[in-house]
């Protein structure tokens, strides 16, 4: 079993080296391993909101880019500015890696960061997916 948790893949730069890294999960997964990996997804209407949301589904419609998903976020820690460089994700975009890697998703599921809680939509939370190196039942988010 392999996790990688809390979008540890969205500070992967630049992008192509993403894929790159989930080849090296799938060479190192057992024909019975599970690789578990949640990622931000960039559409999650509760989390950033239902207008901001529209705006990037709209934006990434019109005009498509690699790095759509790139954002920088600050914090404020005793007066110093702190940034960080990651990458936030649509559902279509990572299945497309997984496939490009030879992972098959064997369930996908929407998460509330805050609660725990699983959700029905994808565009509830943020991505949970569970890969392997060989298909199976497949569970797929809504």
């Amino acid at each position: 079993m392999i996790a990688c948790l809390w979008n540890v893949l969205g500070h992967v730069f630049p992008g192509a080296k993403r894929i790159q890294v989930l080849k090296d999960c799938a060479r190192l997964l057992s024909e019975c391993g599970l690789l578990f990996i949640d990622v931000s997804h960039r559409y999650n209407i509760p989390h950033y909101g239902l207008a901001p949301t529209f705006l990037r589904m709209l934006r990434d419609r019109i005009f498509p880019a690699e790095n759509s998903g790139d954002v920088t976020a600050h914090w404020n820690l005793n007066g110093s500015d702190l940034a960080a460089r990651g990458h936030v994700f649509t559902d279509a975009e990572f299945r497309r890696m997984a496939s490009a890697a030879g992972l098959a998703i064997r369930k996908a599921v929407a998460v509330d960061y805050k609660t725990g809680e699983i959700r029905r939509s994808k565009f509830s939370g943020h991505l949970l997916y569970v890969l392997a190196k060989t298909p199976g039942k497949v569970t797929a988010l809504a």
